[in-house]
């Protein structure tokens, strides 16, 4: 027999994985342009040398000094990166006293050698809690190149932390230790943004989380202790830096990957009214979008969890690309329950990937008619909803008495 008629044609990874190749050439091709930037404008580590320097100032001369924006922006530019000296560049710190006084740690190193540990450290705590995720192997990988990922490494931000941080909350809500959830959601209070999810979710369902809410509470009153020692000039000097940034924001594109940040780009130049306002629309959608899955698998904590972690990216006041990393969860969620295939899978990074990749070039041509870039951050969420939370109601089976419909997923199709 000839072995050509017996030859099996040869399959590309192209050909087998094509959104995942365009996925992974989105995220490189991302993650050059940033690293691009931040080496062009000696930036790097920036959002990380903003907790350094407040966490110094804190520890050297209180956390007066630390909010006060003109002090504050003089020593960034002075001591961390001499660039943001050019121009009218304006800095403020923005976390909360309980961040900054955890923060006074990271100014027991210099600059650079704190940085390496902070990124250490965040690793190592990043490989076990992918693994309770029970992450596939390629995701794993798609999420240590993708444009959260780079953006988390170029600016020093939080989200590795803030990924492991939901990823025990969510585990622990999954299988319903309900004080240990509350015990590790008390310590969002370090970014108390992004507990809207868990928020809403355990109003909605008071009942039965309870307890987690006190402890949460309680977990964040204590941790918050030392910032009220010589009474609450820190939280007021947090809250008017807030202020200042609400009001000097309206002068900024950012990305928008919520709908308060979508709204604010809609209305450039505006008072800080608006976004208060855009604050409570936000809200207003995670609370219609909680009560929504809570009307049909409301009794499925896995899901329900999966669905918080959803709200905060969609809801929250103030959260950008680097902070999109929590998605990893649901994710997660959807795979474990059958709910993605792999090519469902791929094209979901591969649309989520090229948004965060065409968003900023939007910026830059100014694409909209109100002359305010508006990047497709926003969009790409709401499909990565639409792709995710794919919990469809099976049939009602003749021997439930109750009439229930069954909260067991229904695979999609690929």
């Amino acid at each position: 027999m000839d072995s050509a008629e017996t030859q099996v044609p040869e399959e590309t990874i192209l050909r087998r994985h094509p959104w995942s190749v365009i996925s992974i050439v989105l995220s490189l091709f991302y993650a050059a342009r940033i690293f691009a930037d931040a080496t062009n404008s000696k930036l790097w580590g920036v959002d990380f040398g903003v907790f350094h320097a407040g966490g110094s100032l804190i520890a050297s001369d209180g956390y007066d000094a630390a909010y006060d924006t003109e002090r504050f922006s003089d020593v960034l530019a002075t001591d961390y990166f001499t660039t943001l000296a050019d121009g009218e560049n304006v800095s403020h710190f923005i976390s909360t006293p309980t961040f900054g006084w955890f923060a006074q740690g990271l100014a027991w190193l210099p600059f650079t050698p704190s940085l390496v540990v902070w990124f250490a450290v965040g690793f190592a705590l990043l490989v076990p809690a992918v693994r309770m995720l029970s992450l596939r192997t390629w995701v794993a990988g798609a999420l240590l190149i993708s444009p959260m990922m780079a953006i988390n490494l170029i600016l020093g931000q939080t989200g590795i932390f803030v990924l492991v941080l939901f990823a025990g909350i969510h585990l622990a809500h999954r299988d319903n230790k309900v004080v240990l959830a509350g015990l590790l959601a008390g310590l969002i209070i370090v970014k108390p943004v992004l507990a809207l999810g868990y928020g809403v979710l355990w109003l909605v369902q008071f009942r039965t989380y309870a307890r987690a809410i006190g402890v949460a509470v309680l977990t964040g009153v204590v941790l918050s202790i030392p910032t009220f020692v010589g009474g609450l000039g820190s939280w007021q000097g947090f809250l008017e830096a807030m202020q200042e940034r609400a009001d000097s924001e309206s002068r900024w594109t950012q990305q928008a990957a919520s709908v308060p940040e979508f709204i604010k780009l809609l209305f450039p130049l505006s008072a800080s009214w608006v976004t208060l306002a855009s604050w409570v629309v936000g809200l207003g959608v995670g609370l219609i979008f909680m009560l929504a899955a809570h009307r049909r698998y409301g009794h499925d904590p896995e899901v329900m969890s999966a669905a918080a972690i959803v709200a905060t990216v969609i809801s929250s006041p103030h959260l950008l690309t680097y902070d999109t990393m929590i998605l990893v969860i649901p994710v997660a969620v959807a795979y474990t329950r059958g709910i993605l295939t792999g090519d469902r899978g791929g094209m979901l990074f591969a649309i989520v990937t090229a948004a965060f990749v065409i968003g900023p070039v939007l910026y830059n041509l100014q694409y909209d008619i109100l002359g305010r870039g508006i990047g497709s951050e926003f969009p790409a969420v709401m499909l990565c909803v639409a792709l995710l939370v794919r919990w469809d109601r099976a049939e009602s089976v003749d021997d439930d008495p109750a009439g229930v419909d069954s909260l067991a997923p229904v695979l999609a199709d690929a």
